[in-house]
């Protein structure tokens, strides 16, 4: 209450304060989640609203890299994925809002790893095994396109193949393509005598 003295008379008001509860937020990178430029990104968020408070009206994300997604009226525990396409460090945000406008935010830093193609070979005669070598390990490459510098090409799902030459000297290129389209390339010479 707020008292008050104006000309020898007092007079007492009261006052309402009003706390507002706010719900709570969260957000992990999901547990065996690799994040990986072209890869597939796992992130779990945790929503709920406050005890006694009013219900989630929308979730939103905003994933660090200039793009965002509006979940809807979501409680609980829930996973979104997101593709980064380029390596580096984001900071995802999620934001609930409640339907009296109250809200809450909640951030996570995350590194994702550059895709990495090396090239491996080993020789039999005038054949050449070739195996690609994907890192991180556990990135999901849908093919590998094979150019063996020989004016032919070949695309497999596995990531060795073996071809067969003339003798010279010959650099072999893989382009490994994951899931989402995203591609990176390696290379690797041999001299068949």
């Amino acid at each position: 209450s707020v008292t008050a003295t104006a000309g020898g008379t007092t007079s007492t008001t009261p006052v309402v304060i009003s706390i507002t509860v706010r719900p709570t937020v969260a957000i992990t990178l999901a547990a065996g989640s690799t994040p990986t430029e072209g890869g597939i990104t796992t992130l779990s968020i945790a929503v709920n609203p406050a005890t006694g408070g009013a219900p989630i009206q929308t979730v939103t994300i905003a994933y660090g890299d200039g793009s965002s997604d509006d979940l809807g009226s979501v409680t609980g525990t829930v996973t979104v994925q997101h593709v980064y396409g380029d390596d580096g460090s984001y900071t995802p945000t999620v934001t609930a809002l409640d339907t009296t406008g109250t809200s809450t935010t909640a951030s996570t830093v995350i590194f994702v790893q550059p895709l990495l193609v090396s090239v491996s070979a080993s020789k039999s005669g005038n054949t050449a095994t070739f195996t690609a070598n994907v890192s991180p390990a556990g990135s999901a490459i849908a093919s590998y396109a094979w150019n063996f510098g020989d004016g032919t090409s070949q695309t497999t799902s596995a990531n060795s193949t073996s071809h067969t030459y003339v003798p010279g000297t010959y650099t072999v290129r893989v382009t490994a393509r994951t899931s989402t389209g995203h591609t990176s390339s390696g290379s690797a010479s041999i001299a068949i005598p």
